[in-house]
């Protein structure tokens, strides 16, 4: 579910290792909550100082600033409107609030009301918070095939005014259906500053790019030139090289294998048929492939790991080895988005530069230096007079010679802003 559906936050319940724990409540043997969120998405975990299992974070998402809980209400654990109306109290104005309560009411599609339902229900009409279930199921009990309503996802108004909420009709192995919450509109924040569309340089035939590329800079304007000069370049590969979208696309990890893709395959032909005709047979095979589909994803993620190991020697260097572990657990680089400056929280890319850039310069500034220091680099540091009229070698016009020597040396690297990239210039026809 991660892996094929990216999101910027996931709330996991029933789970042995908690990734986010609250001090407030012991650690269960089997259960428990998490929550994961996206290193680019600015978060502060809440201690929340209760007993019920249950943990918290702010994030500023969408340029809107809240708090997201996670609970779990075990089905023989006792709990309180009072309890559940304190928890909330330690959450922003602004919140969401996302769990499974094992209750049952109408209110959210179930076809009886349970006292722990009511419980919940009366919860709902102490606070302002809204109910944004739709009536689907959550649960799919594991021991009969029946479906059920016990996960629910409350949320403060506003909130729940930019919030779409729907299950994912793919169980993906688990009794409980994934559930998705869709905040408002896509965030256009630092859209204008998107990487450029790359171009794909490693394999490709670069015959028509060179004879495309036809560069004949005409006046004495330095900055016409190379506008002149770049038009030709990037003109060239538009039309002969291939591209790469700079989004970010579903990440792979190196252990998915075409038997992992038909054994989900099969477990999801199996759901999809126990989802439109639920019978007890229909409700074994898909348990069978459930099944099966786990012990392939399993075995395939062991021999991953295995030939990984086995190719570790001492002269591997360290950054493959991190490179490496980082796609096998499927991560990949995402750009910060945001910055902090005295409580205010910044999204815009060039005022976030322009305040590293003072911050820095503060570091550095002469004031951080003792009087010392300052005296004996005044002395060290001489002015380089220019105009005594002698003839240095680093005040020589470069040479084609010397260009061309640089240009064979240079390694691929990712383009500058005007999108060129190295490769790009050595494959320029000498004649021009």
């Amino acid at each position: 579910m991660i892996l094929n559906k990216p999101s910027s936050l996931i709330c996991l319940k029933t789970i042995i290792f908690i990734l986010v724990i609250d001090p407030g409540w012991v650690l269960p043997t089997l259960g428990g909550v998490a929550l994961m969120v996206l290193k680019s998405v600015p978060q502060t975990p809440v201690v929340l100082n209760t007993h019920l299992e249950a943990v918290c974070v702010n994030v500023v998402y969408r340029r809107k600033e809240f708090s997201i809980c996670s609970l779990y209400l075990p089905p023989r654990k006792v709990f309180t409107v009072p309890s559940l109306v304190q928890l909330t109290s330690r959450l922003l104005p602004e919140h969401i609030l996302v769990g499974d309560f094992n209750a049952h009411h109408t209110m959210w599609g179930s076809e009886r009301v349970s006292y722990r339902g009511r419980k919940v229900a009366d919860f709902l009409d102490t606070t302002d918070l809204v109910l944004l279930n739709s009536g689907d199921p959550t649960h799919i009990s594991d021991s009969t095939g029946n479906f059920s309503h016990i996960d629910l996802s409350l949320a403060t108004p506003q909130l729940a005014a930019e919030v779409t909420w729907y299950t994912y009709s793919d169980g993906l192995g688990s009794d409980h259906l994934p559930i998705i919450l869709k905040l408002g509109q896509v965030d256009t924040a630092g859209e204008a500053y998107l990487p450029l569309c790359k171009y794909r340089v490693k394999n490709v035939n670069w015959a028509p790019y060179t004879d495309l590329a036809t560069i004949s800079p005409d006046g004495d304007n330095v900055d016409v030139i190379y506008r002149s000069i770049t038009g030709s370049i990037l003109s060239a590969a538009d039309q002969s090289l291939p591209k790469v979208s700079p989004l970010r696309r579903r990440v792979l990890v190196p252990w998915w294998t075409p038997e992992c893709r038909e054994a989900i395959r099969v477990r999801n032909n199996a759901y999809r048929a126990f989802q439109h005709s639920p019978t007890d047979d229909r409700f074994i095979d898909y348990k069978k492939a459930r099944a099966a589909a786990r012990r392939v994803i399993r075995e395939a993620k062991r021999k991953s790991w295995r030939d990984f190991v086995s190719t570790i020697n001492r002269d591997t260097p360290t950054a493959e080895i991190w490179n490496a572990i980082k796609r096998i657990n499927g991560k990949s680089c995402s750009r910060p988005l945001y910055l902090r400056v005295g409580g205010i929280l910044i999204d815009d890319p060039e005022v976030i530069a322009e305040e590293l850039a003072k911050y820095f310069a503060s570091v550095s500034a002469d004031t951080n230096f003792p009087d010392a220091f300052l005296e004996g680099r005044a002395e060290r540091e001489v002015d380089i007079d220019f105009s005594d009229g002698a003839v240095h070698a680093y005040n020589a016009p470069f040479s084609m010679s010397e260009f061309l020597y640089v240009l064979g040396k240079v390694r691929g690297s990712s383009a500058g802003p005007d999108g060129i990239r190295y490769e790009m210039v050595q494959h320029l026809s000498p004649a021009g």
